[in-house]
């Protein structure tokens, strides 16, 4: 058994993300950024978690992108659609969130990605090591 699976692998395997475990999860990542332990926001392939609750960036990340629009963008694929069921379907409130980070809004941009982590923490898990540990 392996220590470690990205998000693709689990997404392969038929596990889908609720929207508050692909906020914690982008969340976390967007700590790790700001925090300059990971060079810029990866892709769902390249996140992995670990079976200790870690959530790690393996593999090649884009540096040259606008950070706050890189992490929407990874939300958005990891939060389930209008068509996904009720429990993995993003509230609309969370949609516009990520609307506007995109830019695809027409609403002020958020100023930076602490920002926009602040207001997703509405959205997210308490603890982001049990909500990686759990999938």
């Amino acid at each position: 058994m392996t220590s470690r699976v990205s998000l693709t692998q689990l997404a392969a395997a038929g596990i889908r993300l609720r929207p508050a475990e692909a906020v914690t999860l982008v969340s976390e990542i967007c700590r790790q950024y700001s925090a300059g332990k990971v060079r810029g926001i990866p892709s769902a392939g390249v996140i992995r978690i670990t079976r200790d609750g870690d959530v790690v960036a393996e593999g090649p990340v884009t540096t040259n992108q606008d950070a706050v629009r890189r992490a929407a963008h990874l939300l958005n694929v990891l939060v389930g659609g209008f068509d996904a069921p009720p429990e993995y379907r993003a509230s609309g409130a969370l949609q516009i969130i990520i609307a506007r980070a995109l830019g695809t809004l027409d609403l002020p941009p958020f100023e930076n990605l602490d920002e926009f982590r602040a207001v997703l923490g509405r959205f997210a898990t308490l603890d982001v090591g049990e909500t990686a540990r759990d999938l």
